[in-house]
């Protein structure tokens, strides 16, 4: 079976809606089995996703491409925290070391 976290409070006041009308003591053992039931500390996912860093470098001129370049990549920056890393791929850190997991849609 399949194991989800509930918000306990929100079940609750459901519950009592739902068991209006209901025996008293029916009531009373349902909402002592969610308040005695064991918790976990959890936090929600956190998503982010890494964005191309780049930094200013004196402009030149590519004369086979005929174009002027101004910025080079030169790392990335976790949406989530603001954090530079220096990796080559995005594939080589699937987290931040603030925690979040980089598979967030496109935020820009």
């Amino acid at each position: 079976m399949k194991q989800r976290l509930i918000y306990a409070d929100d079940f609750l006041d459901l519950f009592y809606v739902a068991s209006a009308g209901q025996d008293k003591a029916f009531i009373n053992t349902v909402e002592m089995v969610v308040n005695d039931t064991p918790t976990v500390d959890a936090e929600p996912v956190r998503r982010g996703q890494w964005m191309p860093y780049y930094e200013p470098m004196e402009c030149f001129v590519d004369v086979y491409l005929n174009t002027e370049i101004k910025d080079v990549q030169v790392g990335w920056i976790c949406s989530e925290c603001g954090r530079h890393e220096q990796h080559s791929t995005v594939e080589e850190m699937p987290y931040c070391h603030c925690g979040a997991r980089m598979d967030a849609e496109d935020k820009r």
